[in-house]
């Protein structure tokens, strides 16, 4: 063990430093129990909470921001600080028009005018794979689609099995999310969607979470962004499906809809940091 993962251990196992990373999961768990965020005061209160703490956690790890201190120890990312502003620089020049004309493209349902169209895109986005038709049978037929040269490697029966012997969960009534883990005396991985998060392309991004677990040993040394390459790699596969295997209408706004709330959320999250 070198001398900085020494320091280091001993800096995650400080009281002070436990307390502070305690504390982010209270302000966490605090805001997640608002019913109304919109409407909350408490928000504003948990906010500059959640800055004070993150700041003399920073401090601790003897960091001079919060920012610096994540890059670094939380993160768990393929680039630095300094990467992520050229990228902002590239996303104001190249990426910002295309937002701007994919916004025109985006929540036209009007455009739905066949019963087809109309089902097969409500049923894909807005409600869940568990309990509608048409999610459950264009994700199934999508999955039967794929094929690899390696015969031991199968998205069909490993989709099937996901299922049969029963390696997820559903709730109702959690915060919203869904993820990939794995129970280690089980050897397998686990899917958790709680109730929000039980669409289409939520179980297809997830299941790209799975297949990655299941076949690459060293799934829990990956970085982040590799991680999301096998789950984000998935939907754009299952996009590109759809084109072609329901009706055109449906497949083309739900393709202009992924495409835009991609480049929402990268602009959201270059905004924040």
């Amino acid at each position: 063990m070198s001398q900085q993962q020494i320091n280091k251990y001993l800096k995650n196992n400080d009281p002070e430093i436990t307390f502070l990373k305690n504390e982010q999961e209270r302000i966490k768990l605090e805001y997640q129990n608002i019913e109304d965020v919109s409407e909350s005061n408490k928000v504003l209160e948990l906010f500059d909470e959640f800055i004070e703490v993150n700041n003399k956690l920073a401090n601790k790890y003897e960091y001079d921001s919060f920012v610096d201190y994540s890059y670094v120890e939380t993160y768990d990312r393929d680039y630095n600080y300094k990467d992520t502003l050229d990228l902002i620089n590239y996303y104001k020049t190249y990426l910002i028009p295309i937002f701007n004309s994919f916004s025109e493209k985006v929540s036209k349902v009007s455009v739905l005018t066949d019963n087809d169209s109309y089902d097969y895109y409500h049923g894909i986005v807005n409600n869940k794979f568990f309990d509608n038709y048409y999610s459950n049978k264009v994700v199934n037929d999508y999955m039967n689609s794929l094929t690899n040269e390696n015969e031991d490697l199968s998205f069909k029966s490993e989709f099937a099995k996901l299922f049969e012997e029963g390696n997820y969960f559903l709730a109702e009534k959690s915060p919203m999310t869904a993820y990939a883990t794995r129970i280690p005396s089980f050897r397998t991985p686990i899917l958790f969607f709680s109730g929000d998060y039980q669409d289409a392309f939520t179980v297809v991004h997830e299941f790209g979470h799975y297949m990655n677990d299941k076949y690459n040993s060293g799934y829990y040394t990956q970085s982040y962004d590799l991680l999301e390459t096998h789950s984000q790699g998935n939907e754009m596969l299952f996009l590109s499906y759809l084109k072609n295997n329901i009706p055109e209408l449906a497949a083309n706004l739900m393709i202009n809809e992924n495409v835009y709330s991609k480049l929402a959320t990268s602009l959201v999250a270059m905004s924040v940091n």
